[in-house]
């Protein structure tokens, strides 16, 4: 079963459209030639951040990769219905809810994170070029910032500094759910 079909097809469209291998945009945007074989492929997706490294390769918008993200009218509005699942692991569920709105300065995601899920545990620790602000809507969230642990709890909000290292946690036995906003700078082209 595909993981994200939209997402490959796109990125193969764009690509060939460029006339490019997928070793040449592999090199341009630091992923390997058979991972990004296995994206355009539907066996594999991106996180955020190489999308949108694919998304400036092709002089595109995130948004663009997952075909209609706002009414039909040109309205600002994103319909729940209309929410792309940009990842999902077996960790958590990463939605998309504002790139097509707010363009490529700000990257606006709600994650549904399983229970049991420690990042901790395996390593993955996230730092990229955006200052990010995660807002926890339900469930308490564990948040390690620079080695600092914290328990976020409904409504309680962190800004952490672009390259900063964070990770997440779940430890509890109920889904969580975060809003996370991420502020890039130079149009989010880091």
């Amino acid at each position: 079963m595909a993981v994200n079909s939209n997402l490959g097809e796109k990125m193969k469209e764009l690509r060939l459209k460029r006339g490019m291998t997928l070793k040449q945009v592999g090199e341009q945007v630091g992923l390997s030639q058979g991972f990004l074989s296995q994206v355009e492929n539907g066996r594999a997706t991106l996180g955020m951040h190489a999308m949108m490294k694919v998304a400036d390769l092709f002089d595109t918008d995130v948004a663009a990769f997952f075909g209609r993200t706002h009414d039909a009218e040109g309205s600002n509005v994103i319909r729940s219905y209309e929410r792309r699942g940009l990842q999902v692991s077996s960790e958590f569920i990463q939605y998309s809810i504002g790139s097509a709105v707010c363009g490529d300065q700000v990257s606006i995601h709600i994650f549904e994170i399983y229970p049991g899920r420690v990042r901790e545990s395996e390593q993955m620790v996230f730092n990229h070029d955006a200052a990010e602000f995660m807002y926890v809507l339900e469930g308490a969230l564990t948040q390690i910032v620079n080695g600092e642990k914290t328990v976020l709890y409904p409504g309680d909000c962190i800004h952490i500094p672009s390259n900063t290292d964070h990770l997440w946690a779940n430890e509890t036995g109920q889904m969580v759910k975060v809003l996370s906003v991420q502020l890039f700078r130079n149009n989010g082209k880091g």
